[in-house]
């Protein structure tokens, strides 16, 4: 299909991939792509979640997507890594300037945005002046909303915010609006709290097993080692291969 080929291209030509990671990446970019439903995707870290809300939006003309950010640390990552591909993209936190903020406001407005992505935390997306903004984006310019770390908002989360689940309590869909929902990680009570929280509707889901082959936990017990320097040390050196684990000589000025 045309999109398709239009996707392959941009992966390639601006984000610098011959291809994606998994077949189930694809299918979820397609998905967000087509703009249709609300989507949940679950994926481990590494498996490129991220890709599937950040490469549609770049191929659509006059239109931007906001992605609610429950972290600055990690949202910024984000911004900078998309500023890296040459794709225009903002912060809006309660670091963020005021000049930077009226530029933020411009584009929102327009009917033409160049702007593709708004990281956004919720406190600032609940604040009266940002909920006014929201209000008064022209039709068909708003693409998307994805709630980053969905997970966050869930009681049942070993990671539960309050004050992440504080902005579900506003409006948060417009008319024809999808919600792309996107965690690492997320147990079944977890899930169905989340579709209920955010009124997703029979929603797409694409979920990948977060068993990881290299990754394992390995206990030992201190006590039952002879010397446990000695396996540490021989631990870091299977681990990394040869490391030269001689103590450094150290000059000492007085």
């Amino acid at each position: 299909m045309r999109h398709q080929k239009i996707l392959q291209d941009k992966l390639q030509s601006q984000f610098g991939y011959n291809d994606y990671k998994n077949y189930l990446q694809k299918e979820a970019t397609e998905a967000v792509y087509k703009n249709e439903k609300d989507i949940y995707i679950c994926m481990p870290s590494g498996f490129g979640k991220s890709l599937c809300f950040q490469l549609p939006i770049t191929i659509k003309d006059n239109s931007f997507a906001i992605v609610i950010s429950p972290t600055i640390a990690s949202a910024t990552h984000q911004v900078n890594y998309l500023k890296s591909k040459q794709i225009l993209v903002y912060n809006w936190d309660a670091y963020t300037s005021k000049k930077i903020k009226f530029k933020i406001k411009q584009e929102m407005k327009s009917r033409r945005p160049k702007i593709k992505l708004l990281y956004i935390t919720p406190e600032q997306y609940i604040s009266s002046s940002f909920q006014i903004i929201l209000k008064n984006i022209q039709p068909n310019v708003l693409s998307y909303f994805v709630i980053d770390e969905v997970h966050c908002l869930s009681p049942w989360s070993h990671d539960y915010r309050h004050s992440y689940r504080k902005f579900v309590e506003w409006p948060l869909k417009r008319p024809n609006v999808p919600i792309i929902a996107v965690t690492a990680s997320a147990t079944k009570e977890v899930i169905e709290d989340i579709f209920k929280t955010l009124q997703m509707k029979d929603p797409l889901i694409f979920t990948m097993p977060v068993f990881r082959s290299n990754l394992f936990h390995d206990i030992w017990f201190i006590d039952n080692l002879p010397d446990p320097v000695q396996h540490l040390k021989q631990f870091i050196v299977e681990s990394l291969g040869h490391v030269d684990m001689s103590v450094p000589k150290v000059s000492i000025l007085i």
